[in-house]
């Protein structure tokens, strides 16, 4: 070894060099040799506690590389040739064979596998025959610097098959155990051993893997709950509303203008009855002699649905609030609501399918005047659709809906810096690429007080607080938003390359376009000034190109359709999903 580097030989025959080590460093070990026909030799790099972070280098304790820059092996002074090397890791660009091609400046290392075990087997271009009682010497070389140097090693000669591996001293420690003995760390490494050998076990075990994957998807998400304190907590009144000023005690209860919530309290074994808890006001709730509840969740709906609510006023019915336009309606709904399990989709069909909503929506000057707002159902709901839906529509007419279900939020495009302006960290917004921008409207990522914005032009809730009810207003930066937010430009761009590459004539293109954005057919006079635009923005186009002017907006071309054209259409379906009719349901 190294004349500086102090060195012991530990009980499995390795060598465990100590002390401060020299930048560089050639390790000289000659052994008289006791067997025939050998064919490899190898290296062990080993890890000890002694080392600087267990090694197996020992000149980093963070970083514990070594680089074998030669491997050499002489026999009776004889230089003996290496025809190959394979270790079981080699670092980028630092690979096992650099140990025997002669060059001092490359090598083998092993970063960043530290603080394990290593080898390296040197075949034999000629294997020794007659070895026994000649003198074998072999050099490791460590030219790099910096301390680059194994701080434990073992050499051995292998005499057999040189593919052949011993097996790793956890496999080997656990066989020598009895079966009974081992620990289920013990036992999941002979199995892993087992699998890395035998390719048709790996096979299954993939199998199994992937079937397990399969399995986990079925099981239910964990789902949280709440307990009762074994003792509730005594609440008080607090006088003026200041928690330092407790007043009377007070027990659970429901306000007395509604039904008792004692007929409700559950019984328990050896008392009258149970402490109330949340069970039993979720049993208060959906009692049908609840007069509250079926009428408010039917009325929401009803409001979804005609844009006004039987009782206008949505998120009031106490005694500020509005009295119902048809009583006995309301109560219909709500007892049919509970008779039929509390069913949602029973009552949403019960309602689209009845003459009332099915009817027209096109009202006289006369009918107008005396019912503005419907009141009196004499005419089908005429509304605009909420934010989330005029986007939906216009990726559906445009054909660029995605249907995908489920997943994390979506990220459309919005101008920079909203995030950055609300709340004191600096979150940093990304788009969500491709397909991912076109899914629904209900999965846009929605941040408190930095909303998106193109649903908050059209009157979507900023979420900084409850909201039963949505206004609807109309503004000139609705029409802004639909002519130039990236979505609307993208569902432009999309409806526009449909009607283009349809394969029919002008007029039918415009019907195809017409007919998407307002599921009817155009009137002669609505198709001729759809026609007479398309010409228009042609012409325009035209002679914008020949003055070597840009377009008004980058559009890709479309196969068979000429650019001028092509932002004719553009121009056809940015007007069409403007329309009124486009974003009302009526």
């Amino acid at each position: 070894l190294g004349k500086d580097d102090p060195h012991r030989i530990l009980d499995d025959g390795s060598v465990l060099l100590t002390g401060s080590p020299p930048a560089k460093d050639v390790y000289t070990v000659t052994v008289q040799l006791r067997h025939n026909d050998i064919r490899a030799l190898r290296i062990d790099a080993l890890t000890h506690e002694k080392l600087p972070g267990k090694g197996p280098g020992r000149g980093d304790p963070v970083r514990r590389n070594f680089i074998l820059s030669e491997f050499t092996a002489e026999l009776d002074g004889k230089p003996l040739e290496l025809a190959s090397a394979t270790a079981d890791f080699s670092q980028n660009r630092w690979p096992v064979a650099a140990a025997i091609d002669g060059d001092p400046s490359t090598g083998w290392a092993i970063s960043p596998q530290f603080g394990k075990d290593h080898w390296a087997t040197f075949v034999l271009k000629e294997p020794i025959q007659a070895g026994d009682g000649k003198q074998l010497t072999l050099r490791i070389s460590q030219q790099y610097g910096t301390a680059r140097t194994i701080g434990r090693f073992r050499l051995l000669a292998i005499t057999g098959d040189p593919q052949h591996q011993p097996l790793p001293p956890a496999v080997s420690d656990s066989l020598a155990r009895p079966a009974a003995q081992r620990s289920e760390a013990e036992r999941k490494a002979l199995l892993d051993h087992r699998i890395a050998k035998d390719t048709q076990l790996a096979e299954l075990q993939r199998e199994i893997a992937k079937q397990q994957t399969q399995l986990d998807k079925l099981k239910p998400d964990t789902t949280l709950v709440m307990v009762e304190l074994p003792e509730p907590r005594v609440t008080h009144i607090y006088q003026r509303g200041d928690y330092r000023n407790p007043g009377e005690v007070v027990q659970p209860d429901a306000p007395a203008s509604l039904h008792p919530l004692a007929s409700h309290l559950p019984t328990s074994e050896g008392q009258a009855q149970a402490p109330a808890n949340r069970l039993t006001l979720a049993r208060w709730i959906v009692d049908p002699a609840n007069p509250l509840v079926a009428r408010v969740t039917v009325n929401r709906w009803w409001a979804e649905l005609f844009g006004r609510g039987i009782v206008s006023t949505v998120e009031d019915f106490g005694v500020k609030g509005d009295a119902p336009s048809h009583p006995d309606l309301l109560d219909y709904l709500a007892v049919d609501f509970v008779e039929h399990g509390w069913s949602m989709k029973h009552v949403l069909r019960s309602i689209v399918l009845s003459a009332t909503y099915r009817q027209s929506s096109v009202v006289t000057p006369e009918r107008l005047a005396r019912d503005d707002d419907n009141r009196w159902l004499a005419r089908g709901p005429r509304l605009r659709m909420d934010a989330e839906m005029i986007r939906d529509n216009a990726l559906a007419v445009s054909g660029l809906l995605s249907l995908r279900q489920y997943g994390p939020p979506i990220r459309p495009y919005q101008p920079d810096g909203i995030w950055s302006k609300v709340g004191g960290m600096a979150y940093k917004y990304e788009a969500s690429p491709g397909s991912e921008q076109h899914r629904r409207g209900i999965y846009v990522v929605l941040k408190r007080g930095a909303p998106y914005p193109s649903f908050v032009n059209f009157d979507a809730s900023a979420r900084l607080s409850c909201v039963v009810k949505r206004s609807r207003t109309n503004t000139p930066l609705q029409a802004l938003t639909l002519l130039n937010d990236p979505v609307y430009v993208e569902a432009a761009k999309a409806l526009a390359a449909r009607m283009a590459t349809a394969k029919l004539d002008i007029d039918k293109q415009l019907e195809l376009g017409f007919r998407l954005c307002t599921s009817r057919r155009p009137e002669l006079a609505e198709l001729s000034a759809l026609r007479r635009l398309f010409e228009l923005q042609v012409e325009a186009g035209r002679n914008r190109m020949s003055q070597g002017k840009p377009l008004v907006e980058p559009l890709e071309p479309v196969t068979g359709v000429s650019a001028a054209e092509f932002a004719a259409w553009y121009s056809v379906a940015t007007a069409l999903l403007n329309l009124h009719e486009t974003i009302t349901k009526s």
